[in-house]
């Protein structure tokens, strides 16, 4: 795995954690990748410097999260700047947060402003949960760094090309182009209650997981899709013999309920097209729990291919 820049978003669900597991899943050929539901952005860095000729477009309803990093491909230069005149300006970090917090819920704010304070607001609140969240003075001391600021001017030269929209995911379903890759993140369906996504929760606990199903069905691309462990969701794509189901095991940066030490978690990974795997079966990091892998199925083809050719064999020695 290529060594790569992280993300400078805390971002709730996100996938730097289980990045070096995801990417074992993508298809050997991509022509343009597509992330519907961007949020920390973490696998689509790691795409835009692993494939830097690939077509790379992302997409969140969150307006909070179009507008960072929209800004942070525009305006990268005065979007820092501006970061650190509201540091220097700020000691207390509570009222850093309140003053931030009610900005963002008036929606009469610039797209440069509401850029600034989230991201303010993602570095101080507890878990990266902004509006969503409480203020964290652990994370104000530790977690708004100068460092955080570099990750951000980091992005100036890999967002270059990116083409960024603000809208539902259903629109970077469309279309009949070969070897797109569209890998969906969306709002976890066991973790309703917590509220994770827009304010107050309000893009988590509203969203309609039958209906991204549907779309999914009938998309005519590559799809991976990153979901919770849960048993609805399993026997959902279960029900389809074009999906591949897998699960993962890993351990979150962040959850908003263990304040204390974080579980391990199981999550999904289900793909409709075949991928060959590297599996550390030692670890147990990824078992297979529906269809057959790739792997599986190169197996019992020359398996058979074995059979037949003996079969045959012997057949020509009889007729001698």
């Amino acid at each position: 795995m290529i060594k790569i820049i992280r993300s400078p978003l805390r971002y709730p669900g996100g996938k730097s954690k289980a990045l070096s597991k995801i990417i074992e899943f993508l298809p050997e050929e991509i022509s343009e990748y597509r992330e519907p539901f961007v949020g920390g952005g973490s696998l689509f860095i790691y795409m835009r410097q692993k494939y830097p000729d690939v077509i790379i477009k992302i997409n969140d309803k969150n307006k909070d999260v179009y507008c960072f990093w929209k800004i942070a491909r525009d305006k990268n230069d005065d979007l820092i700047q501006r970061i650190k005149e509201i540091k220097k300006d700020y000691k207390n970090g509570k009222d850093l947060f309140y003053d931030l917090r009610d900005q963002l819920v008036n929606n009469k704010i610039s797209e440069f402003e509401r850029a600034v304070g989230f991201f303010i607001l993602n570095r101080i609140s507890f878990s990266g949960l902004t509006t969503s969240g409480g203020f964290s003075k652990e994370s104000f001391k530790k977690r708004f760094t100068s460092s955080s600021l570099e990750r951000v001017a980091l992005l100036k030269e890999i967002m270059e090309g990116v083409i960024i929209t603000h809208g539902d995911y259903s629109n970077l379903l469309n279309g009949k182009k070969r070897d797109v890759l569209i890998y969906l993140d969306p709002p976890y369906l066991s973790s309703e209650k917590s509220k994770l996504y827009g304010q107050n929760g309000n893009l988590h606990f509203k969203f309609d997981h039958q209906t991204l199903k549907e779309k999914v069905l009938a998309c005519n691309h590559n799809i991976l899709l990153s979901y919770d462990n849960s048993n609805l969701i399993k026997h959902s794509y279960e029900e389809n013999n074009d999906f591949n189901l897998f699960t993962l095991t890993f351990q979150y940066g962040m959850n908003n309920i263990y304040r204390g030490r974080i579980p391990k978690s199981k999550e999904l990974v289900i793909i409709n097209y075949a991928s060959p795997l590297v599996v550390d079966k030692s670890l147990n990091s990824c078992k297979q729990i529906k269809n057959k892998s790739f792997i599986q199925y190169v197996s019992d083809y020359i398996e058979n291919f074995v059979k037949v050719w003996k079969s045959e064999r012997k057949l020509m020695e009889d007729i001698k």
